[in-house]
């Protein structure tokens, strides 16, 4: 209880003398650890009320290393973001694991018309949105949590490069929700059932199809997988 007290006249002490230093911010490493505490947390919790998987369901089980082919193969490809620069992505790196569907884009950002660029790393979760309606292939896309600009050190020439790096920090994630489209993911759910023709001496049905509805219950993310249970339903003719 003393110490408790001495920290906090320190600290009213240092606020009084205006030596009051705001915290920095929250570092990519430690929001990716903080996803991660969350995503194994819901894990736990599901574990527990045995609802981890539903497999009264269609279970789609997409691999981490899937989805980073399917990432690389769309590399390199670039973005505006922000209002003067754009963003080239290089590389793609995935991680599902303890709950988080990790994604990892390395790439450089640049200023147009110039030879000045800054290295930085975009990290988000993969997160599935549907199944598209005309084809039934899975959907994904990013949900970016972290942008990353390794510390410039460069010479006073390079202050454009420098005010590049302070530009991309103070950027509100929201400037990056686009850096990577939607990506179909190639595992398909059928649409509808064709019923065959029937052809008796007494008995003459048309070949049929029946449409289901099939949607996204549920995404867990654990042992290098997306795990998605798929709910299917017969549709109500009209």
């Amino acid at each position: 209880m003393r110490l408790r007290r001495l920290a906090i006249a320190l600290v009213l002490a240092g606020m009084a003398a205006g030596t009051w230093v705001q915290p920095d911010p929250p570092s990519s490493e430690e929001l990716v650890l903080a996803r991660r505490i969350q995503g194994v947390r819901t894990l736990i919790a599901d574990a527990e009320r045995g609802k981890l998987l539903d497999f009264h369901e269609l279970l789609v089980v997409v691999d981490q290393h899937l989805v980073q082919d399917l990432i690389t193969s769309m590399t390199p490809f670039e973005r505006e973001v922000g209002s003067f620069y754009r963003v080239r992505i290089d590389s793609a790196t995935t991680e599902f694991e303890d709950g988080l569907a990790l994604l990892r884009l390395d790439g450089r950002a640049m200023l147009p018309g110039s030879d000045t660029y800054v290295d930085l790393s975009v990290f988000g979760g993969a997160d599935i949105l549907d199944l598209d309606a005309d084809t039934g292939l899975l959907r994904a896309r990013m949900t970016v949590f972290a942008v990353d600009v390794p510390e410039v050190r460069l010479v006073g020439r390079d202050a454009p490069a420098r005010n590049l790096a302070r530009a991309i920090s103070r950027e509100r994630l929201e400037a990056f929700a686009d850096i990577l489209p939607s990506v179909p993911i190639p595992v398909r759910v059928q649409h509808d059932v064709t019923l065959p023709a029937v052809q008796t001496d007494v008995v003459k049905i048309s070949e049929t199809k029946v449409p289901i509805a099939a949607t996204v219950l549920q995404v867990r993310v654990f042992r290098g997988k997306l795990w998605v249970t798929v709910g299917r339903a017969v549709e109500a003719s009209s």
